[in-house]
């Protein structure tokens, strides 16, 4: 859950850089802004994999989850 916090905090540093000129590479800022959202969609997913599997283990007798 942190990952996610802190990735989604590096998106809205990189918003705030470009907006201020601080970042005014423009191909720079689009491409490294996109590269976190695909990091953050991909660790949402994790995340939503883990709370739907992470309890789900096969019973030892029959095998079945």
């Amino acid at each position: 859950m942190y990952a996610q916090a802190e990735c989604d905090e590096t998106i809205v540093h990189l918003d705030f850089l470009f907006e201020t000129e601080s970042l005014k590479e423009k191909v720079t800022y689009n491409s490294t802004r996109s590269d976190y959202e695909l990091l953050s969609k991909k660790i949402n997913k994790f995340i939503q994999w883990v709370e739907e599997n992470w309890n789900e283990f096969p019973d030892k007798e029959t095998g079945n989850k």
